[in-house]
């Protein structure tokens, strides 16, 4: 079994307009440090922390990608547009490896 924070070295998938939402039968764990996600079946175990856990927390509901920046950018009073090209790559892992879905 392996611990891996998101950020991946595997080909980036773009966020598309669609919504995204977490995978229903992922399991995962609040830690001190953050968020621990595991597919059933999957080995490997993905970390989230700091605002990777307000993601997560945003996306119990599916929403849209530009949803969710608007969303994550309200609750840190951030500009839409950082968010956006801070989340790229986290989504893209994320949908990726299985932890979220297009809905």
């Amino acid at each position: 079994r392996s611990t891996t924070s998101c950020g991946s070295t595997s080909e980036p998938m773009p966020p598309s307009p669609d919504t995204v939402v977490r995978r229903a039968d992922v399991l995962w764990r609040r830690t001190l440090d953050g968020l621990l996600i595991r597919r059933p079946g999957a080995d490997e175990v993905l970390m989230l922390t700091g605002s990777g856990v307000a993601l997560w927390d945003a996306l119990d509901a599916p929403m849209s990608f530009a949803e969710l920046c608007a969303h994550l950018a309200a609750g840190d009073a951030a500009d839409a547009a950082t968010i956006a090209s801070d989340l790229e790559p986290v989504v893209s892992d994320l949908l990726h490896r299985g932890a979220l879905v297009v809905d």
